[in-house]
């Protein structure tokens, strides 16, 4: 699945995260081959190891502790209220109309809020949305926000502002299916690298390359 700014088919080298596992597993000696699908088929076939050996930039969560084994942290989500430049928000009120995408995690805090949520199909419906005054704030991962309009939406910059601190840090994973061949020497292998391009500065190198605040 496409995920900028972390992966992508229409990044240099399909993104910060395909670097990174491929930097920390060239280490020894291996070599990533990547397989673009949807998000659920991606999980299933991860699931059953055949086809693929684990999948990238995933969230834990305890369901999925019986068909994955999970790497070391890679990376975070800032997952951000956004509102429009100078709009007044309280946030002690819930009397807002909150915009975010069918299927997205809504932190806890959130929900608690009470607020009126509209359902769009992507994030930037819900940026055409916020922009025009039909919404008072979407949910957000700060670094798309920041790859949307550095990259497709020009005229958003210095449009919006990301209200801190974030509702939610959310850590993306390397998981590795239980069914694939040697799954604890392939989640081995990636947090030896892991460690190894963080000691030596090649993963800050990786993320700054994209712009990305981790």
């Amino acid at each position: 699945m496409d995920y900028p700014p972390y992966h992508s088919r229409s990044m240099e080298q399909y993104g910060p995260i395909p670097r990174i596992i491929s930097a920390s597993i060239n280490l020894s000696g291996y070599t990533l081959e990547l397989k673009f699908v949807p998000w659920n088929r991606a999980i299933e076939e991860a699931k059953s190891g055949e086809k693929v050996d684990g999948i990238m930039g995933v969230w834990y969560s305890e369901e999925r502790t019986q068909y994955f084994l999970y790497s070391d942290p890679v990376m975070s989500n800032k997952w951000s209220l956004i509102k429009k430049k100078g709009a007044e928000i309280d946030l002690t009120s819930s009397d807002y109309r909150l915009g975010t995408v069918r299927g997205y995690y809504i932190p806890e805090s959130v929900k608690k809020k009470g607020y009126d949520i509209e359902l769009v199909a992507d994030d930037e419906k819900n940026l055409q949305k916020l922009f025009s005054g039909r919404i008072n704030l979407t949910l957000l991962d700060e670094n798309y926000l920041n790859y949307l309009i550095r990259v497709k939406h020009h005229r958003y910059k210095d449009a919006f502002t990301v209200i801190t601190p974030p509702v939610a840090m959310m850590t993306q994973y390397i998981a590795i299916s239980k069914k694939t061949t040697a799954p604890q020497q392939k989640i081995f292998i990636i947090n030896h690298g892991l460690e190894k391009i963080k000691l030596s500065g090649t993963f800050d190198k990786i993320i700054k390359q994209d712009g990305i605040n981790n």
